[in-house]
């Protein structure tokens, strides 16, 4: 089973159980009079399956799971930051490095990205592959020039890649306010379907518990979209501290003769 299903299956179980405990408090405050605060909190937390509440415990999955999602890129982002501080290339104030010198970088970056790709596979080592890149570029025809334009266009296909590792995350954010408008939409049907009873309370009751479906899923949509912009802010940053160390430390100390 791939890593992301797995994230999937703690995700449903970690809802499964929120569910039961809302459910428990909200038959455990009056399921029938719906009066005390506690009771209200449940249902608007989705206690009341019968009327609804099965939307928000969707809601929940898609939740929690997102946020699975985002921990795994967070910790994926703060191990590629953490190459940054490894000595792959010199960084005294006024190293020079010549054109074999290049070569030699090369070499052994690339035995160094082997050996980690064997202990994290699930890792992208942008910054090792820029640095092999980088140099197998200038050992080609020995130009600082196209050596920078390897650094700069790899690092807009690197950001790109990014992006697309977050459409999942994207598109669950989107799909939880749908969930919840569904939801409002199926519990305007039924107020609109027992309304020929005349039973005013009961309509009020069901279209109360249709509208904290759409509540409940625009809190958890703000939620995850202050999450996820913080997370896009590490990963450009990421790459943005790829660009100026690779810049720094190796294309601007290159002495080609």
């Amino acid at each position: 089973m791939s890593k992301r299903y797995t994230r999937l299956l703690y995700a449903l179980l970690i809802s499964i159980i929120l569910q039961a405990f809302v459910v428990i408090v909200f038959y455990a405050t009056g399921a029938a009079e719906g009066e005390s605060f506690a009771n209200r909190i449940a249902v608007l937390m989705g206690g009341n399956l019968v009327t609804g509440g099965y939307i928000q415990f969707l809601e929940f999955i898609a939740f929690f799971w997102c946020l699975f999602e985002m921990s795994f890129l967070k910790k994926f982002v703060k191990k590629e930051f953490s190459y940054l501080n490894t000595d792959v290339l010199p960084n005294e104030e006024h190293a020079v490095i010549s054109p074999n010198e290049v070569n030699q970088i090369r070499m052994r970056v690339s035995n160094y990205l082997s050996q980690k790709q064997l202990e994290y596979p699930d890792q992208e080592f942008f910054l090792l592959k820029m640095i092999n890149r980088v140099c197998t570029k200038f050992r080609s025809n020995y130009s600082v020039s196209e050596a920078m334009d390897i650094l700069n266009s790899q690092v807009q296909i690197n950001l790109l890649k990014s992006e697309t590792g977050q459409s999942t995350i994207r598109y669950t954010i989107w799909a939880i306010p749908s969930i919840g408008f569904i939801g409002t939409v199926l519990g305007i049907s039924q107020a609109l379907g027992i309304a020929d009873e005349g039973d005013t309370k009961l309509i009020t009751s069901t279209l109360g518990v249709a509208f904290d479906t759409t509540l409940v899923s625009l809190i958890l949509s703000v939620v995850l979209m202050w999450l996820f912009h913080d997370l896009q802010e590490r990963i450009e940053g990421l790459h943005t501290s790829i660009q100026e160390y690779v810049m720094e430390n190796l294309i601007n100390r290159i002495f080609a003769q």
